[in-house]
């Protein structure tokens, strides 16, 4: 299935998704962030330039997750 519309990316991840928001500083260009739960532990992936990005970063953080390997943070 190809994940392409922001409604499929959101549903990918949806059982684990705490929040979605844009994070703005004066002077910078505004960044989408969100915070994910994974078995009783919250995670955060920051700094992306779109909420699409976020998504699909969450999705592969989730893989990872799944198969038991150690995620990085995601800068």
């Amino acid at each position: 299935m190809n994940y392409s519309s922001l409604e499929e990316k959101l549903e990918r991840v949806d059982d684990h998704i705490i929040g979605i928001w844009k994070f703005k500083r004066k002077g910078m260009s505004p960044k989408w962030c969100a915070t994910y739960c994974w078995e009783g532990e919250y995670y955060d992936i920051e700094g992306k330039p779109t909420v699409e990005e976020v998504l699909d970063c969450l999705y592969r953080e989730l893989v990872l997750l799944q198969h038991g390997e150690e995620v990085t943070l995601s800068v």
